[in-house]
């Protein structure tokens, strides 16, 4: 060891004398040199080292500008329940929705018809939840007991549904008959029985003589009439049905109920959401009441009508024309009178509501379920002539009302 102490000391020596010039300049250097030149690669390794602090932070406890999850209680649904209905939501929300859903919670069986009532409510929006076309906020849904929620599974729910969308969502370059073709073999229907049902179907839906007719120069109600035929094609455990008599004429109505009826008694169970009264009542033995994306109420067809206020719809036609010889105003314009009509039953009922004036022609709601149908009857009467009153109507409240309930315009 010492030997070798000796040799390093004697190579500095030789080094030394050798360039004298060059261990001056060394001997100049002191720690304060060497810790600056070695602070910028010190700030580098402090900030590296922050960075990975606050990434490590970041995703143990989530970003601070996110909205914190509000960890309300979750009803979870047994495994009972998911077997016994085909459809099952559980407290299903989605904030993100162009139209916001809160929390509903229903169950559909076989064989059901479950009506969605309400304008602008949401009912296209949880459709859209249904099949995934929206994402969900919180809750579940599932379909025969598989959770369309999760990516795996959710492609063998989809062989159970049946949709009609709002929006037509066939191949419009293609003909009617290769339309339901396609979506036929898609359903797994044989290729020898494809044609005797496409046409049986479009025979039901009065539109079989545009088969061979490109589906874009259809009539809009044809083309409702074809997304409906393509959504009860194969007859699928759950049908969901936005719109499906949107634009048909009235005298076709009654064959696409038809159609439904049929399948729903085949067992399918039904899913509609529509804005006709008629679809209601010849369908569905069950509505749910939605309302801003919630859940009003849900029942049979009779106790929602028993649940509802029983209020009076009068219906009134003011003619002063027809009925000058009769009246000493002659000046009384079309505002005036219907602004005396207003203040008169405001008078006598209390709570009235406009739902809707033209041409003279007006529709009022009476909130009123303690006068009787024959009083109201008499009070209208009794000052009919003075009112500029030609002809009125009075009827009980009825399901119709809760179609146009956000329209009302408060008069009191």
């Amino acid at each position: 060891m010492l030997q070798r102490l000796c040799k390093e000391e004697e190579w500095c020596r030789l080094c030394k004398e050798q360039m004298k010039s060059s261990y001056r300049d060394c001997d100049k250097l002191s720690a304060w040199s060497i810790i600056k030149a070695a602070l910028p690669y010190l700030a580098i390794l402090m900030a590296l080292a922050l960075l990975y602090f606050a990434l490590l932070l970041l995703y143990e406890r989530g970003s601070p500008c996110r909205r914190r999850r509000c960890y309300e209680p979750c009803y979870r649904t047994t495994q009972c329940e998911r077997r016994n209905n085909i459809l099952l939501l559980d407290n299903v929300r989605a904030c993100n929705a162009r139209r916001p859903i809160k929390d509903v919670t229903f169950g559909l069986r076989c064989m059901d018809v479950l009506g969605l009532v309400g304008e602008r409510s949401g009912k296209t929006t949880l459709n859209k939840l249904i099949i995934s076309q929206h994402c969900l906020s919180r809750g579940r849904v599932y379909i025969r007991g598989i959770n369309v929620n999760c990516k795996r599974k959710r492609y063998r729910a989809y062989k159970c549904i049946g949709y009609c969308p709002q929006k037509n969502c066939f191949e419009p370059e293609f003909t009617g008959r290769e339309n339901l073709k396609i979506f036929g073999l898609i359903r797994g229907i044989k290729c020898r029985q494809l044609r005797r049902v496409t046409h049986e179907l479009a025979d039901n839906l009065s539109f079989r003589r545009h088969l061979r007719k490109r589906s874009k120069w259809y009539t809009v109600s044809d083309k409702r009439k074809l997304s409906t035929a393509i959504a009860v094609l194969g007859t699928p455990p759950l049908i969901i049905l936005d719109q499906p008599t949107a634009g048909v004429e009235k005298a076709h109505r009654s064959n696409v109920l038809h159609v439904l009826k049929s399948v729903n008694d085949c067992g399918s169970a039904i899913l509609l959401s529509s804005n006709n009264i008629e679809d209601f009542q010849t369908l569905c033995n069950r509505l749910a009441l939605i309302r801003r994306g919630k859940l009003v109420a849900i029942g049979p067809v009779a106790s929602y009508r028993n649940h509802a206020s029983r209020g009076l719809i009068l219906m009134v036609k003011a003619r002063p024309h027809a009925l000058i010889h009769q009246l000493c105003i002659y000046s009384l314009n079309r505002e005036a009178i219907i602004n005396i009509i207003t203040r008169y039953l405001l008078a006598n009922f209390g709570s009235v509501y406009l739902l809707e004036e033209i041409q003279g022609d007006m529709l009022f709601y009476i909130h009123n379920s303690f006068v009787p149908l024959a009083r109201a009857f008499q009070i209208i009467e009794h000052k009919r002539l003075e009112l500029s009153i030609s002809d009125f109507y009075v009827k009980h409240e009825d399901i119709e009302l809760s179609f146009v309930t956000r329209n009302f315009r408060i008069l009191r």
